[in-house]
């Protein structure tokens, strides 16, 4: 048996298959609580049983044990479901396809995997043990069946983890590093569409490493390439390593595609990967010793090392069960339909995501949803969230440093969000609802939680001051711009600008932004006159209007850049009072500039969907 370990540990250096190598095993770092610990082990006890003999444990036992988690935590029961679902699909579903690479040059991936061809969207390498500093013929073989997948959709990224594995490497060659000099130099593939992690040394670390690069660039979904006995083990690991990082974060990433160099297992315990799979879970999970110990499908090797933890993130996450977390828990009522609103950002100190102990930033953040809300609140119970939103500097840091707080920010929203669905929605219509960083996690709330069963439930998504990109819709289908005042299920989005304006960070030249105007509900550049305007209200911090004025100005899409152009008013008689944003800049004045046609849309756009949906149960009744 120990001959078995040296030689697993050997040859799959990007395999975990220690639990002393295992994510979170170190220095007591545990990602789920210790009360439902116990619990996540027997689920991936029996998810081990289910794949050698669902008579001993199946659907209702594995329903059962998630039960039993969520019963102790919300949040670990978050994890856990995406654990045994994603499980289900890959290990226990029969019908689940492998896609294998057959030589050709270009991949012939049947439409039906579900692959998208978008930059959002990451071609993921899972690497192998070096020997003598070079690639072994089965990394080879990954790579080129990577490639042949890459030419096929010639818009995704493609990321390679791997540090110096492997004796005698005396030059310190990486995985990553050759799989890169192989895809670009033997296999033609673009360099620019290629990152690197050149430390990981675990399929632990891979994951970790793998999620950072993909969040830098933006990229919210996977295609795993690997060997074909390795293909649904490794997509457990990962997807694993992922609700964990969502958990943490906020960041969200879904392995949707599978593409495999056809070659069997080079020794017996592969073959037996659900096994390893469970037991490396339990490492990511950072479960106590014993549990993880109980899983392992082999013995350990005395000077087992640990591995790096996922990186630590803020404390203090808010409990949603608590109403003093919430600026608004509107629960009683008899209005038609729901509204989660999330408030912009109003920290300006010198921090990176708000104190919820700032009595004086809370108040601001109360007022500036107060100043929102009167849009909404004719037609819809109010649910808006205390959450720990990015400060203001945290727009002035480059991408890959911003997002951090950003995702931090979103992790609370996402929270939120969760315990509404699960105690207060009941399957009631849902409007979601923000300007400027609530729009920014209103979209990111449509990401995660919609293109399910949630879709039949969606009025509008009114994301205010944030802009939809094509590639976002391209990435998440469930992401469609308004086409007209009455559509339903679909993102109300603009920014306001003067004509002479060329660009802010909000919308940078040279990217378009799909935007509707606010007075013509239309999509093209078609100007809309002033007097098509209802009324500009301005509101105080408790919501009450100090000025309204009917017919104040029109506007028009920009037809290059997308932004919302206004005319009739002038530049310096609105101020962008936002540190960053020129003269020129109506941001602020989104929400007020329409506030009427706003408040008379988002009543339009309900009953339109309660006219569907009655329509719809009479179809049924029939």
């Amino acid at each position: 048996m120990r001959k078995n370990i040296r030689i697993t540990i050997l040859l799959c250096a990007a395999v975990l298959l220690i639990a002393g190598l295992l994510l979170g095993a170190g220095g007591g770092r545990s990602h789920v609580s210790a009360e439902s610990a116990p619990a996540f082990g027997t689920l991936l006890a029996d998810l081990v049983k289910a794949c050698e003999d669902p008579e001993l444990a199946g659907a209702e036992t594995i329903d059962a044990d998630l039960e039993a988690i969520r019963a102790v935590s919300r949040a670990d029961y978050k994890i856990a479901r995406s654990i045994a679902e994603h499980w289900r699909k890959v290990f226990l579903d029969p019908d689940y396809a492998l896609y294998m690479h057959q030589g050709e040059e270009i991949a012939s991936v049947p439409a039906d995997a579900g692959i998208p061809n978008s930059k959002r969207h990451a071609i993921v390498i899972l690497g192998y043990q070096l020997q003598d500093g070079q690639m072994q013929p089965e990394l080879i073989g990954r790579c080129e069946a990577a490639a042949a997948l890459a030419r096929a959709l010639p818009k995704t990224i493609l990321i390679c983890s791997g540090g110096a594995t492997g004796e005698n490497n005396p030059d310190g060659n990486t995985e990553a590093g050759l799989m890169k000099s192989y895809l670009t130099e033997q296999c033609g593939i673009d360099a620019a569409r290629i990152f690197i992690d050149e430390e990981a040394m675990t399929t632990a670390e891979n994951a970790v490493n793998t999620l950072q690069i993909m969040q830098r660039k933006g990229a919210h979904s996977m295609t795993i390439v690997t060997s074909r006995y390795h293909q649904c083990w490794g997509q457990a690991d990962y997807n694993a390593a992922a609700s964990v990082y969502a958990k943490r974060f906020g960041y969200n990433v879904e392995i949707i595609g599978n593409y495999s160099y056809d070659i069997d297992a080079p020794i017996e315990i592969y073959k037996t990967g659900y096994r390893l799979a469970a037991f490396q879970i339990a490492g990511i999970l950072g479960l106590p010793e014993d549990v993880t110990q109980s899983l392992s499908p082999f013995e350990r090797p005395a000077d087992a090392a640990p591995a790096a933890a996922l990186p630590e993130s803020a404390s203090g996450a808010p409990d949603y069960a608590d109403p003093a977390n919430w600026a608004y828990l509107e629960t009683e009522g008899d209005k038609s339909a729901d509204v989660f609103l999330i408030c912009p950002t109003v920290d300006m100190k010198d921090e990176y995501n708000m104190s919820l102990d700032d009595g004086k930033t809370m108040s601001s953040f109360l007022g500036a949803l107060n100043m929102e809300r009167g849009i909404y609140d004719a037609d819809a119970r109010i649910f808006a969230p205390y959450y720990r939103q990015a400060a203001i500097k945290v727009y002035s840091l480059e991408d890959a440093e911003r997002e951090k707080y950003l995702a931090l920010a979103y992790s609370d929203v996402s929270a939120a969000f969760a315990w509404y669905i699960e105690n207060e929605n009941n399957g009631r219509p849902i409007i979601l609802a923000g300007f400027s960083q609530g729009a920014d996690m209103c979209l990111r709330l449509l990401q995660e939680y919609f293109g399910s069963l949630l879709d039949e439930r969606l009025v509008a998504v009114y994301a205010i001051g944030w802009p939809v990109t094509e590639e976002m819709t391209e990435t998440y289908p469930q992401i469609r711009p308004a086409a007209s005042a009455e559509d339903t299920g679909v993102v109300i989005s603009f920014d306001c600008e003067a004509p002479e304006l060329e660009e802010t960070f909000i919308n940078p030249a040279g990217r378009k932004a799909l935007s509707i105007n606010p007075l013509n509900w239309r999509t093209d550049s078609v100007a809309a006159d002033k007097s098509e305007n209802r009324g500009a209200c301005f509101t105080k911090y408790s919501g009450a209007i100090s000025l309204e004025q009917e017919g104040l100005c029109g506007c028009y899409i920009d037809p290059v850049r997308g932004v919302l152009k206004v005319t009739d008013v002038e530049p310096a008689d609105y101020p962008p009072v936002v540190p960053g944003l020129p003269e020129g800049s109506y941001h602020v004045y989104d929400y007020q500039f329409f506030y009427r046609d706003l408040q008379e849309n988002v009543k339009v756009r309900t009953e339109a969907f309660l006219e569907a949906a009655a329509g719809s149960a009479l179809d049924d009744a029939a």
